[in-house]
């Protein structure tokens, strides 16, 4: 859990997730016992338990999911480095190459355009969108082909 939250708030957070466990725990208890002793029968409690349990699932799988924040896409790209290798003629400069499978807005992808080489590519045409992949940085595929060489020593 740590690792999904800001450094800044994890402490704060793992806090209180503990503390409602601590508290459900104490709560609960005594919410079976009364319904047990009301009833007469544990079947009052089981439903009960089950009701929580049908809402905790429900409350999981219904949370919308917050909006792609396309800033800090945006300053992630910003702060990749260019690389650059040196020729006969002096350093050269290459610009990150993106593969965009899916539909982006006109503005984000113009921006990305003017920081990185970006392919558009539909992942239905398989063939296309592998050899995209393949040809994008991070692909392992593409690592040994740079200037550099590779970390395990191999060149292609």
């Amino acid at each position: 859990m740590p690792e999904l939250l800001p450094k800044n708030v994890a402490g704060g957070a793992m806090a209180l997730i503990n503390s409602m466990g601590a508290l459900g725990s104490f709560v609960g208890s005594y919410v079976v016992g009364y319904l047990n002793g009301a009833t007469g029968s544990p079947a009052a409690s089981y439903v009960s338990m089950s009701a929580a349990l049908v809402a905790a699932v429900t409350l999981t799988l219904v949370k919308p999911q917050p909006p792609l924040n396309w800033l800090n896409v945006l300053k992630t790209i910003e702060t990749l480095e260019t690389p650059t290798y040196l020729d006969p003629t002096g350093p050269v400069s290459m610009k990150k190459k993106i593969v965009a499978y899916k539909p982006l807005p006109t503005d984000v992808l113009a921006y990305l355009q003017e920081h990185a080489d970006v392919t558009t590519v539909d992942p239905k045409q398989h063939d296309a969108f592998v050899a995209a992949l393949k040809d994008a940085d991070g692909s392992s595929a593409r690592a040994c082909r740079s200037p550099r060489p590779c970390s395990k020593g191999r060149r292609s």
